[in-house]
């Protein structure tokens, strides 16, 4: 048991365990475990709508577990990361993942907050700073109004680009109240307080993000807490705000929103109704299932592994004799493969990629404490206790 596990069972350096970490690991975000087709199929879908000069708008939902952030992280990486995204020169992707806390009286201006701070105050300034610049002469007024379409959120934008300290008008742009004298100053008449202002100053301001070839794409993780959001008036203005995101004038704006739910119909009602999955179109609703035919278990596995375990130090195991050469399933020796397979199928409620991880983790420990280098099935008592639990 002395051994680190990371060294007993050849764990790629600086791994501890069998444990996965998109959040920070590119290899772990490049990687998609079971069904990388299903996967891609989404990807694509995505790049389609930005081939066709649209955005992606999509929802997906799943039980806990299910690799619903990895979807997103995925995503992330496939369509900004990745060797194929830095070939593209047709266009920018870059995606904001965003972890919302939501309480009985959030409303849809926070989310509006959170898209505005994602895409950063250096980058709006940036972007406007050239606006300006083109636009010089005495037509700029005409064409603020025109592109942002509220008098108040073109003084605002132009206000921006020349002010020496910006912060109070970005605290505006993003929803924000300022005092009367701050409003004064800036020749405001009120603050954006509608969802259809804050709509506006975010479809203006991605436009000039888009007419220079760079889409944002918002990833919203973990949107079950809108159930949190009990005050009836918060509600439908998240419906409006979600209603005006899906709709086909929106051109700038793209998402992808992950949601815990056991069926489609389980996502939060008033972000699911009939006038927003009619804009949205069902084929842009997308379930993450369990891992449920033995051959997704299997490919989950295998590409588990062939992610976290170093091919030469498992090579020098061999070498060492204490592993067997040709175990193609390692570090699950064959019997142990085809047992853990069984425990998910006969439980399919349960098979879900992080219970896998999670048994792997334990099932190695039992392996260290009898001094082995592989997991054999007396080492699945831990599998069978997450696996059986949900029987």
């Amino acid at each position: 048991m002395a051994t680190l596990l990371s060294e007993r069972f050849c764990l790629r350096q600086p791994r501890k365990n069998f444990s996965i970490n998109f959040r920070i690991n590119p290899d772990d975000r490049a990687a998609y475990f079971g069904k990388a087709g299903v996967n891609m199929a989404i990807i694509d879908s995505i790049r389609e709508r930005y081939m066709l000069g649209s955005q992606p708008k999509k929802y997906l939902y799943g039980q806990f577990g299910a690799g619903k952030t990895h979807t997103l992280f995925n995503i992330k990486y496939h369509l900004e990361e990745s060797p194929e995204a830095k070939r593209n020169t047709a266009y920018e992707v870059r995606c904001c993942p965003i972890d919302c806390e939501f309480k009985e009286k959030t409303d849809y201006s926070y989310l509006h907050a959170q898209m505005m701070e994602a895409v950063t105050l250096e980058a709006v300034r940036e972007v406007v700073q050239e606006y300006l610049a083109n636009n010089a002469g005495p037509q700029l007024e005409a064409n603020l109004r025109r592109d942002f379409g509220d008098a108040n959120t073109a003084r605002a934008v132009r206000a921006l680009g020349y002010a020496g300290e910006p912060i109070a008008l970005w605290k505006w742009l993003c929803g924000g109240s300022l005092s009367s004298g701050e409003l004064g100053s800036y020749n405001l008449t009120k603050n954006m307080d509608t969802v259809s202002e804050m709509y506006r100053a975010l479809v203006g301001i991605m436009r000039l993000f888009v007419q220079k070839d760079i889409n944002y794409l918002f990833l919203f993780d973990e949107m079950e807490g809108l159930q949190n959001v009990r005050n009836v008036d918060c509600r439908e203005s998240f419906q409006e705000g979600f209603r005006k995101l899906a709709d086909d004038d929106n051109d700038v704006v793209g998402f992808v929103l992950s949601v815990f739910g056991m069926r489609e119909e389980t996502i939060p009602e008033f972000i699911y109704t009939e006038a927003i999955i009619t804009r949205l179109n069902r084929s842009n609703i997308h379930g993450l299932e369990y891992l449920q035919r033995d051959e997704d278990i299997r490919q989950f596995l295998t590409d588990l592994f062939a992610l976290v375990i170093d091919p030469k130090m498992k090579s020098a195991m061999e070498e060492a004799g204490h592993i067997a050469k040709g175990l193609e399933s390692y570090p699950l020796t064959d019997d142990a493969m085809d047992e853990l397979v069984a425990l998910a199928t006969s439980a399919p409620t349960a098979s879900l990629p992080r219970n896998f991880i999670s048994a792997i983790n334990e099932c190695a420990v039992q392996a260290a404490r009898r001094n082995s280098y592989t997991i054999d099935h007396e080492d699945l008592k831990p599998a069978q206790a997450i696996f059986t639990e949900f029987l």
